[in-house]
């Protein structure tokens, strides 16, 4: 369990003698950090979010060494996942909504010069989506 990452070897060293984790430690629950000297770091928190977060932190930090700086970080980043996460329970706890649409049925007269044949095949597909049009409006009605 836990999450290991490969970074440098002057991260590697830098870690071990900065005031980060330290801080990370206080304000972080159950923050678990091993720093190797061969170029990996394993951590481990309660929450997927502070993971991420410890994550980019300590990749900043081979850049940066403002400790209240990349503290600071940690915590804006805290809350923008945590907004993310907010975020997508409103859009899991909303109820997709029905979009009616009207329908536009167009018809078309039938030529006057038809025979028969033609114009029975027309009674009958006027009277089948007739019987479909109704059975539309009354599902929607229902």
């Amino acid at each position: 369990q836990g999450h290991l990452i490969r970074c440098s070897l002057g991260l590697c060293e830098k870690l071990q003698h900065s005031q980060l984790i330290n801080q990370l430690t206080h304000i972080i629950k159950n923050l678990r950090i091993r720093i190797t000297r061969n170029g990996f770091v394993w951590y481990t928190t309660d929450t997927i979010n502070s993971m991420i977060a410890v994550k980019n932190v300590l990749y900043k930090h081979e850049h940066e060494n403002n400790i209240s700086h990349l503290i600071n970080c940690y915590q804006l980043l805290m809350a923008k996942l945590q907004q993310q996460d907010d975020s997508l329970m409103q859009v899991k706890q909303q109820k997709p909504k029905l979009v009616k649409k009207e329908v536009e049925i167009k018809k078309i007269e039938q030529p006057k010069t038809s025979d028969a044949v033609t114009r029975l095949l027309h009674q009958v597909i006027k009277d089948v989506l007739n019987k479909i049009i109704d059975d539309i409006e009354n599902n929607e009605n229902r």
